[in-house]
Parts: C-alpha cells; sequence; structure tokens
C-alpha cells in the first residue's frame, strides 16, 4: 500500500501461534501482523501500521494500546 507506514511492536507477546493474534481487521490502519522471536524463548507482535501522514501517530498510539490491553488479559 502506498504512504506512509510504522511497525508497532508488543513484546512479549504471550503465544506464538497464529490462530492466538488478532485479526488485522480488528486493529484500525493495520495490513499486515506476524509473530516474531523475541530473546531465546519468548515471541513479540509486530504490526505493520497505515499512517495518515507522518506526522499523525493515533493510528499507531491505537493499535499499540489495543495489543497491550490483549498481551495483559
Amino acid at each position: 500500500a502506498d504512504g506512509p507506514h510504522t511497525v508497532v511492536c508488543v513484546a512479549p507477546w504471550p503465544s506464538a501461534d497464529p490462530d492466538d493474534a488478532p485479526s488485522v481487521r480488528t486493529l484500525p490502519g493495520a495490513t499486515a501482523l506476524c509473530t516474531v522471536p523475541w530473546g531465546t524463548t519468548a515471541q513479540c507482535l509486530a504490526v505493520l501500521v497505515r499512517l495518515r501522514s507522518p506526522e499523525t501517530l493515533t493510528g499507531a498510539v491505537s493499535a499499540a494500546t489495543r495489543l497491550l490491553e490483549q498481551a495483559e488479559a
């Protein structure tokens, strides 16, 4: 997709199972997500978020907030 993007990473993520990750459709502005190894035994979740402009990080902050809530649940 064209336009500015940023990566939001939440670590640690509680599971490496892709079925435990949220759907891209549940995160506004998200265009892709995946689990990534973090350290030797843990996982993190990386999300590619489309920004409205390089100066507006609202989408990234919103995605990070939602993911942190899910990681702590």
